[in-house]
């Protein structure tokens, strides 16, 4: 599971490259790639909710798009999704890594912010170290990110 957890968060750093040698493409696609950073979360949240039980929906979903209301580093919460699921997801947040790192490209120190992105991706890993039912987790993960999906991003 670590191993498609570094490529998950590899693509981040790959969107920031690749936004680098594709300046002239970036005004012209700007709107394409937060629409479908948008579409990819939706994406990860329907496959989410999709996964978690009926009791334990509700609770995670507001506990979480509470905590990310206020707490906005999308990473965290991608970094507890992908160190609790599947390859799926990991691709998903793989993709989104991406977009977001090609759009993030253009914000005032940018590897700053991939650095406290990647510490907050690895430190949601941590948190599962407690025993945590993985349906509230999911739900959880799935309020957060609707909390980011409603937000402007890039």
């Amino acid at each position: 599971m670590i191993l498609e957890s570094v490529l998950a968060f590899i693509g981040l750093i790959v969107g920031v490259f690749l936004a680098r040698f594709t300046k002239e493409e970036f005004k012209t696609g700007k709107k394409y790639f937060i629409l479908i950073c948008r579409v990819v979360l939706f994406i990860l949240i329907i496959y989410l909710l999709y996964l978690v039980e009926i009791n334990w929906l509700l609770l995670g979903f507001v506990l979480g798009a509470f905590v990310g209301y206020f707490f906005r580093n999308v990473y965290f919460y991608l970094g507890l999704g992908v160190f609790s699921l599947n390859v799926y997801f990991a691709f998903l947040v793989f993709l989104f890594g991406l977009l977001y790192g090609t759009l993030i490209y253009h914000v005032e120190k940018v590897w700053r912010k991939v650095l406290f992105s990647f510490i907050w991706f690895v430190l949601g890993a941590f948190i599962l170290l407690v025993d945590i039912s993985n349906t509230f987790i999911y739900s959880f993960v799935a309020g957060a990110l609707f909390m980011h999906f409603l937000r402007r991003i890039g």
